[in-house]
């Protein structure tokens, strides 16, 4: 009687906590957000500073892009609907409140981020949203990341990582149906090939990630102007394109690339946005680097995505490849 009595405790702790635990799938589409705010508040300081950040156009890009779609809903009609969408905003305005900025995870849906601002005014908020605001976008940018990252985990190739485990002492996290094209001493191509039906035809969408490694011998390896010399020597001898004597390089015409230094798994590397073009060819499309070293192995090491879509929009499909190239870990 007594071990049943205990089984039937065991088993009750069991269902309230996996009753807890459990939450639905997040909803909505990649780069979406839903800002909860009255209508006269989107409409004043606070709505202008959010779409300041966040409704901003993406800067490497061959046509206009805003970093996120912005969904405004009012108090009233936040309902489950919109409760478990994969971003959620909620702005908190109370009289005499101390201003500050929440952030909470799998709120109501699994992998789900909300944050919270809470200011006294409106004219507050706004502040606070504009001291904040890169921050803030980096957060919910982090967020989609990191789901597409979870997501490669779950449905990617899993030969296709060993391989790259064995052969390069390196892990990646790569998308579904991604194949390896290349595979030399210092190089691997990754390649995901497909096609999406647009006015009745079918078009071309290519993704690939290139990974290159070599030596370390000093900080100065890792100056931006030297990555984009190495980069294009590594594409002009292993990244042909379709007609005779094509190869890839790094455009020049227009925008010229943007680099900044970030904290990657701890340790210092240099992300470069830019885009690239097929010499000799008409091929081109926006494409993110990430550079760092590898002290396990004494080496720098680059993996690059590049997008090739050019009959749809593209921030999507780059931040596809972003998370491949962001998932990049040593053994």
């Amino acid at each position: 009687m007594r071990k049943f009595v205990l089984l039937l405790i065991i088993v009750s702790l069991i269902a309230c906590e996996s009753n807890q635990d459990y939450k639905m799938g997040y909803s909505g589409s990649p780069n979406e957000i839903v800002v909860v705010t009255s209508q006269e508040q989107w409409a004043g300081w606070i709505g202008s500073t959010i779409q300041k950040y966040f409704a901003e156009y993406e800067t490497i890009l061959p046509q206009a892009e805003r970093k996120f779609w912005i969904i405004n809903i009012d108090e009233e009609n936040f309902g489950s609907l919109f409760q478990t969408h994969r971003n959620v905003m909620l702005i908190d305005i109370k009289k005499g409140a101390e201003p500050k900025i929440e952030f909470q995870n799998s709120k109501w849906a699994k992998e789900q981020l909300v944050c919270k601002i809470i200011a006294s005014s409106d004219k507050e908020c706004a502040k606070l949203l504009d001291e904040n605001g890169s921050e803030l976008v980096y957060r919910f940018h982090q967020a989609e990341i990191e789901r597409q990252i979870a997501k490669n985990e779950k449905f990617g190739p899993p030969n296709l990582s060993d391989k790259l485990f064995t052969n390069h002492k390196l892990k990646l996290t790569t998308q579904q149906d991604s194949y390896i094209a290349t595979d030399s001493s210092n190089f691997i191509w990754i390649r995901l090939e497909r096609e999406q039906q647009l006015g009745g035809f079918e078009h071309q969408i290519s993704q690939g990630i290139l990974i290159y490694y070599y030596d370390y011998k000093d900080t100065l390896q890792l100056d931006p102007s030297r990555l984009i010399l190495v980069r294009d020597s590594v594409t002009k001898r292993n990244v042909a394109g379709p007609s005779q004597g094509s190869y890839m390089n790094i455009s020049t015409r227009g925008e010229l690339p943007a680099y900044q230094p970030i904290n990657y798994n701890g340790g210092y590397a240099v992300e470069i946005n830019g885009l690239w073009r097929m010499e000799n060819n008409f091929m081109g499309g926006p494409f993110i680097s990430l550079t760092t070293v590898d002290t396990l192995n004494h080496r720098v090491v680059t993996a690059e995505g590049y997008v090739f879509a050019p009959q749809f929009k593209k921030r999507d499909y780059l931040y596809e490849v972003e998370a491949v190239i962001k998932s990049l870990k040593f053994k």
